[in-house]
Formats: C-alpha cells, structure tokens, sequence
C-alpha cells in the first residue's frame, strides 16, 4: 500500500485484492482500492479517476457522465506527470490494460459491475446524507 496526495488530501492505494470494477473507494477511510492486476505505473491516475468521479456522483452526475469527466481529470494528472505526449500514451496504455481486465470477466459479470457502480453507489451516498 502507498500513500497518495491529491488536492491536498492524502490517500493510501491498495492494491492488495481482486476489484470487480478495478477502481473503487473508501472515501471515509481514504482508501483507493485498485485491482491486483493493474500495474503500479497507473495506481495514481486510478486514485485521480476514482477521487474525481466520486466527488461528481455526490453531486448528483450520473455515473456515465462522472466517469468521462473523471477520464479527464486523469489525462490532465497524466500529462502534469508526464508531458502531453507521454502522458496521453500513458493513458492509452492503462486503457488497454483495463480492457485486458475486463475482458477476464463474462458477460454477466460485466452487467453486474456496472449495475455495482450505477445504482449502489448513489444509494450509499444518500444514505450517508440522511
């Protein structure tokens, strides 16, 4: 596990088990949950993606839309990093690995993950609010 700073917050990274989603979040414990498989080089730009899409959920976004403004986020992270041209292949190159993932995963575990991110997600944020 390592720590991560982002907008001023710390965050550890776990990346010690199976995520069906890949990226997840305890955002009471400040964990970034990142699945085993995923190389270390992208654990980061996982924590950005699953810090800012969270953020936008509670907000009331739709996953659909907080995941595409989170994937920005990430390439803006990725090219601070790297530079704009590394940092866009970089990108890429996780894309392609979470695709390698997913691909593990069937059908109806695919439907499951997203049904996971869809509708659990907002439920557990409003039940925090209440």
């Amino acid at each position: 596990m390592n720590s991560f700073v982002h907008d001023g917050e710390e965050y550890t990274i776990d990346n010690t088990r199976k995520v069906p989603s890949i990226g997840d979040m305890d955002e009471n414990k400040k964990i970034i949950f990142v699945d085993f498989n995923v190389p270390e080089e992208f654990h980061e730009g996982f924590a950005v993606h699953e810090i800012e899409e969270r953020k936008l959920i509670k907000k009331g976004h739709t996953y659909e839309f907080s995941h595409n403004e989170a994937q920005k986020k990430e390439q803006a992270f990725y090219i601070k990093k790297f530079g704009r041209i590394r940092g866009i292949e970089h990108l890429k190159d996780e894309e392609r690995v979470v695709t390698d993932i997913f691909g593990r995963y069937n059908e109806e575990e695919m439907r499951e993950i997203i049904t996971i991110k869809e509708e659990i997600m907002p439920i557990a944020i409003k039940a925090r609010t209440n």
